[in-house]
């Protein structure tokens, strides 16, 4: 499973630079013609190594240094899109 680890990380900051949000497991999951278990297991060790961030108890990506998930007090206007960031 590690073998796209990394690929995956990437996936996902693409994701957020594309539309301002993190993809879904099932967006990874697509993506890479995994199961949904199968990238929930990859989003856990992203989050275990710090790569990104869960929300608790979820397998919902929260932030992406710097992307945010979430509304913040930080945005970033570029492209035609609004980001939010962690902290400025």
């Amino acid at each position: 499973m590690t073998d796209n680890l990394w690929e995956i990380r990437a996936f996902v900051y693409d994701h957020f630079k594309e539309t301002a949000r993190p993809p879904s497991v099932e967006d990874t999951a697509a993506r890479f013609d995994l199961t949904n278990e199968e990238a929930v297991s990859v989003y856990e060790e992203l989050n275990q190594r710090h790569a990104f961030f869960l929300s608790s108890g979820t397998h919902n990506i929260l932030m992406a240094n710097p992307f945010s998930a979430v509304e913040t007090p930080f945005k970033v206007h570029a492209n035609d899109k609004t980001y939010f960031a962690n902290c400025a």
